[in-house]
């Protein structure tokens, strides 16, 4: 039987009646006869849920097999049923060899699955031998031991209810080395026989993987865990799980934390993709995103003309075939994203602030960004909307951009994603972040919006939380991002971000100030903070201003910095603080961040070079990839 659960279910059974066949097997006077009886069983599914350490729900799959067995009690002696065919998805049917006149009586005990010398003839109770071993091809697998008593009902049908016979202790291994073949567990009394070991032998690999272990009842002080190959056990894998009298009870899963064997360390290439300053514009608000071609990805960016904030030019693109190892050169995108106008030809509409990502879903890379328009080539106090657009795979093209269509309150006249990170669900709809302007208080404030896309229309769905700060002009650039079944945002503010946390991705805790584990304020100051995944955690990007390092650049927005993510302080670890992408006299602060696998995250930014800049740095308006190694 294939079950797949990690949590404990009490499984109902209903048992059809015993029938005989009309054959009967004489071999010779002093044989054995014997017949062939049929139990049909219907399977009902799990109608109860278990607690795992205290905390948590949750149902079990379940699951029969042709030759899966189970032990019925006969006047006393066990016999062996072998599950022959399924009749439908829900009901199989078990035969076995039983002596002539041999019927299941009101009362008998069955256990699944059938282990030979379990039941104890003399006493009429299974024993429960727990094994010293597992492997992933042993049959009658004990770690999956139910057993129970079959009431008769009407019909001659036969009701049984199965319950666990052993408490179940889960290890977790992040990181399990490829040479690893088996794991053991040592308590400190004996959990098989007059043994203190368990061995669990499995035949392939994954970097997460779970171990179940049957332990009987009882009251523990520790379990150590470690992992062994095949010359014995593999260093820095003992994990020792100590705790006051741990009381394990029959049909409980116990999950204990995830051991993680990563050094929790990284590396980082930096890549310079593009340089060059002429005077006029710089490179900026760089994005990279996965094409969904084995091997390509997309980095698109803005020409931000350097006489005048704000002034940015059309998106171009370059492209990588080879991995990210090298690039093309700039190719504008104007056929799809230029210029478009209004109050006849006198304001100029343009896109701004893209956060490019790769839509799983629907194999898309999704651009979202802003409309910002220009009278005289300054930005005007005009509405400002979300637009969006995407890049197809298979015809190698950009989509031409779209107004995402807002709830007609007036909260949304105002309504921009300002290069903010976004999650994807399981289901394709997308958690996007948004910053609200507020006329009447002169400042922003945020939200994250479900939204639905399916490759070519993105559509809104519903808001959480409106989340305000009376600081300065408030909250805006907010970035999302999900860690173990938490949504985590980032928000900037004019003296410091803040960060909040979500169970459902839309309702969102108070805003906290962005501080290391010393209590001390990051200072990010007006600039954005984006987020990275390593195997073990979540880790910031941001500035910090007000340090000697980076005194050189307004708004201290270069360096790059990058720290680990406590997630249960709300805070960041000062001592893992360091230097991303380095000070060269130009702001940095306009980047953007991504995730391509577990062991590789990337951190797209450009120097933000101006005729000043060059006086007081090495700066040329390098486009740099800060290309991170998780190890």
């Amino acid at each position: 039987m294939r079950r797949v659960f990690d949590f404990f279910s009490i499984l109902s059974l209903l048992l059809g009646f015993v029938s005989c066949d009309d054959s009967l097997k004489v071999v010779d006077d002093n044989a054995v006869v014997s017949e062939k009886n049929t139990i049909r069983i219907r399977v009902s599914l799990p109608k109860t849920r278990a607690i795992i350490n205290d905390t948590g729900s949750g149902k079990a799959s379940f699951s029969w097999e042709n030759g899966d067995d189970i032990g019925v009690v006969i006047d006393g002696h066990l016999y062996r049923f072998v599950l022959s065919g399924m009749d439908d998805e829900n009901t199989g049917a078990f035969m076995a060899d039983l002596p002539v006149g041999c019927t299941v009586k009101d009362g008998a005990q069955i256990a699944y699955p059938y282990i030979s010398g379990d039941y104890d003839e003399g006493t009429g109770v299974f024993n429960l031998t727990f094994p010293t071993e597992y492997s992933t091809t042993k049959e009658s697998d004990f770690r999956h031991r139910w057993a129970g008593t079959l009431r008769k009902g009407e019909h001659d049908v036969y009701y049984a209810d199965l319950v666990h016979q052993t408490a179940i202790l889960r290890i977790t291994y992040d990181g399990v080395p490829l040479a690893a073949k088996s794991v053991q567990l040592t308590a400190d009394t004996n959990i098989a026989g007059t043994s203190q070991h368990v061995t669990n032998h499995f035949s392939w690999n994954a970097d997460l993987m779970n171990f179940y272990f049957p332990i009987p009842e009882g009251v523990y002080h520790n379990f150590t865990v470690s992992l062994h190959d095949e010359s014995g056990e593999i260093e820095k894998t003992i994990k020792t799980l100590s705790g006051s009298n741990m009381s394990l009870e029959t049909g409980k899963i116990y999950r204990t934390p995830s051991i993680s064997l990563y050094e929790k360390d990284f590396s980082v290439d930096l890549q310079v993709a593009h340089e060059g300053f002429d005077g006029t514009y710089s490179w900026f608000q760089p994005r990279i995103a996965w094409t969904g071609n084995k091997g390509e990805y997309s980095l698109i960016m803005q020409p931000w003309y350097v006489s005048q904030s704000d002034l940015f030019g059309i998106y171009h693109e370059m492209k990588s075939n080879d991995g990210g190892l090298s690039w093309s050169s700039t190719c504008s995108l104007e056929e799809n994203l230029g210029d478009r106008y209004e109050e006849d030809g006198s304001v100029v509409v343009r896109i701004a602030d893209v956060n490019t990502q790769h839509h799983y879903k629907t194999n898309r890379i999704l651009a979202i960004g802003g409309i910002v328009r220009y009278k005289n080539w300054k930005q005007t106090s005009a509405v400002k909307q979300t637009c969006y657009f995407s890049y197809n795979p298979l015809t190698n093209s950009w989509s031409d951009y779209k107004v995402l269509t807002m709830p007609n309150l007036s909260l949304f006249d105002y309504s921009y994603p300002g290069c903010s990170q976004w999650v994807e669900l399981s289901n394709g709809d997308i958690l996007q972040p948004f910053r609200m302007w507020d006329n009447n208080t002169g400042q922003f404030s945020c939200t994250v919006a479900r939204c639905s896309f399916d490759g070519t229309n993105m559509t809104f769905v519903e808001t959480g939380n409106i989340l305000n700060l009376d600081r300065g002009r408030g909250l805006y650039e907010p970035s999302l991002i999900e860690w173990k079944g938490k949504y985590y945002l980032t928000l900037r503010n004019d003296d410091n971000g803040l960060v909040c946390v979500s169970n459902d991705g839309l309702h969102y805790s108070d805003p906290i100030e962005w501080k290391y584990d010393d209590n001390e304020l990051i200072n990010s100051v007006n600039t954005q903070q984006h987020w990275v995944k390593s195997p073990w955690g979540l880790y910031l990007v941001y500035t910090s201003a007000n340090r000697p390092e980076s005194a050189n650049v307004i708004r201290g927005r270069a360096p790059l910095f990058i720290a680990q993510f406590d997630e249960e302080r709300m805070c960041l670890i000062k001592e893992s603080e360091r230097v991303l992408v380095p000070n060269t006299g130009a702001q940095l602060g306009n980047f953007g961040a991504f995730d391509l696998d577990r062991t590789h995250s990337w951190v797209v930014t450009s120097e933000a070079t101006t005729n000043e800049t060059q006086l007081v740095g090495d700066n040329n308006n390098r486009v740099y990839i800060a290309k991170i190694r998780w190890k």
